[in-house]
């Protein structure tokens, strides 16, 4: 599934090269498209202008996915290890040619470097840009975004995906996170109503509970504190209807998309009352609530193994989670029970 539409000459290349260059331009386009497929199993997502862009409107591409780092390959480099390109073009005429090379999402030149990556969807410029007037109406009018065709169809796909979901719960057990000394399971449960901000997954005065899959995850989104941190475990005793926003192979286009993008995994920009950021994350929560489900689970964007679970209601929550034990969290996986 590209994440973009794929390569194509620079629309200087027309002014500048002779008809045999342009003819060898479009050659080296197919051979560049063979080698990175064969070399990374994608395509090219991004150049070296765009590439902060692309991190901002995509983030959990960048936090989620260590591959659009990890794989990012120098063109000297990606010359060097080739051998498409290397068996019908020199280095030079290769150098000369990459120059004339649009990027897939910017249509600029590509510049030194080569980002590959492959979303889990299609029809990433589509939603790019649909994603980014949603993102515009969220901020500046909240209470209008149904008015929003987008914002109707996620409203529509959350309800479809939740009257499909089983009867139970990827996990067994579940974590909670704080900094404070000498804490009892009283200090895990979720605030009261009258201190509770708007959140990710919650209105201001609107109590949920934030849990994770693990224990270094609730270290993690806790922006790995330096003070004492502590982990309370919870078995999930009874079953619980999550909606699961982590399976990709289980959402359609339009709700891997809206995972993805900076509607709903960037991080948080303020830590007043009003978080105007997570208006969308909002919207899907009141959706979940809509259609009846208990929680939802969300990929982390702090730790890129790790998933988020909220869940909505105070009386399930209540009833489903056994507290089991409080356990003490340091950064190098040692861990000491203090149970209460």
């Amino acid at each position: 599934m590209p994440a973009f539409s794929y390569l194509e000459p620079h629309p200087s290349a027309a002014d500048v090269l002779s008809p045999e260059e342009r003819e060898r331009l479009d050659l080296l386009i197919e051979a560049i498209k063979s080698d990175v497929e064969s070399w990374v199993d994608s395509s090219i997502a991004c150049c070296d202008l765009c590439y902060d862009d692309f991190v901002a409107k995509w983030p959990l591409a960048y936090h989620r996915e260590a591959k659009l780092q990890i794989d990012s390959i120098e063109c000297g480099a990606f010359y060097s290890g080739s051998r498409h390109v290397r068996e019908e073009f020199s280095e030079s005429e290769f150098l000369k040619l990459w120059a004339f090379v649009a990027c897939p999402r910017c249509r600029e030149p590509m510049g030194g470097n080569i980002f590959p990556f492959e979303f889990p969807f299609e029809e990433a410029s589509f939603f790019e840009e649909a994603f980014h007037e949603l993102g515009g109406l969220a901020r500046n009018t909240p209470f209008l975004v149904l008015t929003s065709p987008v914002a109707r169809d996620i409203f529509e796909e959350v309800k479809k995906t939740c009257s499909k979901l089983p009867a139970g719960t990827p996990y067994e057990r579940l974590y909670r996170g704080r900094c404070i000394e000498n804490p009892t399971f009283h200090d895990f449960n979720s605030p009261p109503a009258s201190v509770v901000r708007e959140g990710r997954y919650n209105h201001a005065g609107r109590p949920v509970l934030y849990l994770a899959s693990d224990e270094r995850t609730c270290w993690e989104e806790c922006r790995r504190p330096k003070s004492r941190f502590f982990v309370m475990e919870f078995s999930v005793q009874s079953l619980l209807l999550l909606l699961n926003f982590s399976d990709f192979d289980e959402l359609s286009n339009l709700l891997s998309a809206l995972i993805y993008s900076s509607l709903m995994s960037n991080p948080t920009e303020s830590d007043g009352w009003s978080r105007p950021e997570y208006v969308l994350t909002r919207f899907v929560a009141d959706c979940a609530r809509a259609a009846g489900v208990d929680g939802i689970v969300y990929p982390s964007c702090q730790d890129s193994s790790g998933d988020n679970v909220v869940l909505l209601d105070p009386s399930k929550w209540e009833s489903a989670l056994k507290p089991v034990r409080i356990t003490e969290f340091f950064s190098r996986h040692a861990r000491s029970n203090v149970a209460r």
